[in-house]
């Protein structure tokens, strides 16, 4: 009886330190409004010099270099675009349409070339979130939002090939693949956590940030890049 009741009670107390667990907040350097409605998406374009910055509202995608500073404009169809990545084995632009579960890719011109159905079924408005993409082992990371929350990797010829649900956050609104640590870097709009995670989706470093609405996350050089949808605006900040 002793034993029971000494177990229960150290469980309950890790449980309440793990709940109140805190961690490093991420260092705010820059704040820049980009000019593009409800950016739902980012991801480093070819050699780490520009972004692309894709919008759910405008069905447009804006470069901007990694100082905010405007490129160009590619004008796309019309879809509920909640993800980007560059292919950089292609040369060509990944995007993933939450409302129909489809990963449709584009040239840098955004010309159609193709699209790939993604199996499974949404809930309302907890589709595919995330996108980016391993261009050694020539694979995508799908991130879906909630009701679970699920990273999906899907191989060179669009099968799944694992998934695996998360557990870590409120729920997931944008992913980013670092190929020089490979490690996934997973953002939680709700929770305002940002999380570097192993290839399983297991964390390994969690971060906080104050900014509302992110919901998409891009790493190049020392420099961290997240847009708010609500907000309208890029955040940079240092990397850890």
């Amino acid at each position: 009886m002793t034993f029971s009741f000494l177990s229960f009670f150290v469980l309950i107390s890790l449980f309440s330190c793990n709940k109140n667990e805190t961690f490093p907040e991420l260092k705010l350097i820059q704040t820049i409004d980009i000019g593009i409605s409800e950016p739902s998406g980012i991801c480093v374009a070819k050699e780490g010099r520009s972004l692309y910055v894709v919008s759910d509202d405008e069905n447009r995608i804006v470069e901007i270099s990694t100082d905010g500073e405007f490129v160009r404009q590619i004008i796309i169809g019309k879809a509920d675009y909640e993800g980007i990545t560059f292919d950089s084995n292609t040369g060509t632009i990944w995007l993933a349409d939450e409302q129909n579960r489809l990963l449709l890719n584009i040239d840098t011109l955004g010309y159609f070339m193709m699209n790939v159905q993604v199996p499974g079924s949404n809930q309302e408005n907890s589709g595919i979130e995330g996108l980016s993409y391993n261009h050694d082992k020539k694979e995508f990371y799908l991130i879906i939002e909630k009701d679970p929350g699920k990273l999906i990797i899907v191989d060179s010829l669009f099968n799944i090939k694992n998934t695996y649900e998360l557990d870590f956050a409120k729920d997931y609104s944008g992913c980013f693949y670092d190929s020089g640590d490979n490690a996934l870097w997973i953002v939680s709009e709700q929770s305002m956590l940002l999380v570097k995670c192993n290839l399983e989706g297991i964390p390994t470093q969690r971060y906080t940030f104050s900014e509302k609405g992110i919901e998409g996350i891009a790493i190049s050089g020392n420099k961290i890049f997240m847009v708010s949808d609500g907000l309208n605006r890029l955040f940079i900040y240092d990397t850890p």
